[in-house]
């Protein structure tokens, strides 16, 4: 009988410990899966708080923050919801970051911020100094055009055929003899930047062409310099994220270079045939496009001439290249040899802006502002013309972002989410 009670109370003993086990097991991963659950509103909550503040910020603070304003957003002005947010200049972009936190959980996000643009119809503008545009070949225009007294006039062109339909679709408007201004903080940031490349040493690391096949630094962290006062040459390397890199002479890109978000900075940079990345460029001297290179959005091709020098600046995209963002050429006072060239077959999906003369031999679908057009073959220049150039407005998408450059561009945009 003792016998038969001591089992009892040795199974009740076992019964009991399994179900405390299993109840204990049971409590704890509640607990654990409210934590995991109450941690996913809470992270939630504080995306939705960056989010917000992205928002605000870009829409009613942008064009009051100073580049390198750092401080702390009362959110819904109820003294509960902060969000810590900076603000500074990448290129011709700017980058907001926001940064939420709830005890030990912190969400950061981090924008590339550009303007959107303001005229949706906006295809070609000439500044107006007096003589007609000539349109040859199979030109097409599609969009509103501004021309110097609304003037143009079809021509034959090098024995060509002329295309039967009408050059311009939607109005032609007469433009002014000066082009659309400039923000003047933004390019002169730029300037500065391509013009005083040497005091950037003291907080860049020198390049020596670093022994490994990957650099990244995340937009999260600090930007990181690299800097070489001799000819740079890029090759089987991936280099991406925030990183400058910049040459008092020149920098090469080899086919096996590839290039995400970065900026070059140098007088004269070139780009192999069928290069591929998204990028920044600012020169002073040239950029040189290979044949079928592939840039993606949002990529800013840029050359602005050198106050302290006389020099023929250009931008010069070899045939079968497609670029995604935005082309640009800037004078100085006493310079008007600025050049921007286009070749046969290429593609650009975006906007250019040249203070000099623009030859466009391919496709836009987007706008062209120029000072100046040409044309130039194996027999000669032609000044004014327009050959087998197909610019259409109307394959732009209605929310692309652009640069900062331009003073009359629209509200601030989030151009690209950054890592």
């Amino acid at each position: 009988m003792k016998k038969i009670e001591a089992k009892a109370l040795l199974i009740s003993i076992i019964i009991i410990t399994i179900i405390t086990i299993i109840s204990a097991s049971i409590i704890t991963r509640y607990f654990y899966f409210q934590l995991a659950l109450n941690n996913a509103i809470i992270e939630l909550q504080l995306e939705a708080n960056n989010q917000s503040a992205i928002d605000l910020l870009k829409h009613e603070y942008y064009d009051i923050m100073r580049n390198g304003d750092s401080a702390s957003l009362d959110l819904f002005a109820d003294g509960k919801q902060h969000v810590s947010y900076s603000k500074y200049r990448w290129g011709a972009y700017s980058i907001i970051k926001v940064a939420s936190k709830h005890n030990h959980i912190i969400k950061q996000r981090v924008a590339l911020i550009g303007k959107s643009l303001l005229n949706d119809s906006l295809v070609l503008y000439i500044a107006n100094h007096g003589s007609p545009i000539m349109i040859a070949g199979k030109s097409k225009i599609i969009g509103q055009a501004y021309l110097p007294n609304k003037a143009f006039k079809k021509v034959f062109f090098e024995g060509q055929s002329q295309n039967k339909e009408d050059a311009f679709i939607y109005d032609i408007k007469s433009s002014n003899s000066l082009l659309p201004e400039t923000d003047t903080l933004v390019l002169g940031h730029l300037r500065y930047l391509s013009q005083s490349i040497q005091s950037f040493k003291p907080i860049s690391q020198p390049w020596t062409g670093l022994n490994q096949d990957t650099l990244f630094q995340s937009f999260y962290s600090e930007p990181i310099y690299y800097y070489n006062e001799n000819p740079i040459h890029l090759d089987r390397l991936l280099m991406k994220g925030q990183i400058v890199l910049l040459s008092e002479k020149s920098i090469y890109v080899s086919n096996r270079t590839q290039l995400n978000d970065v900026i070059l900075i140098a007088p004269k940079v070139e780009f192999e045939s069928g290069t591929l990345g998204n990028f920044q460029v600012i020169a002073t001297d040239s950029i040189i496009v290979g044949k079928k290179s592939q840039f993606s959005y949002p990529t800013a091709l840029i050359v602005i001439a050198n106050n302290n020098k006389q020099n023929n600046p250009l931008i010069f995209v070899d045939s079968g290249a497609v670029i995604k963002g935005s082309i640009g050429g800037y004078a100085n006072s006493f310079n008007n040899n600025l050049k921007i060239q286009l070749k046969n077959g290429t593609l650009i999906i975006g906007t250019i802006y040249c203070q000099g003369a623009t030859e466009v031999s391919g496709s836009i679908n987007g706008y062209i502002i120029s000072d100046k057009l040409f044309t130039q073959t194996s027999k000669g220049y032609y000044a004014n013309y327009l050959n087998n150039a197909i610019i259409n407005r109307q394959k732009l998408h209605s929310k692309f972002v652009n640069h900062n450059l331009l003073k009359a561009s629209s509200s601030a945009q989030i151009a690209k989410w950054l890592y």
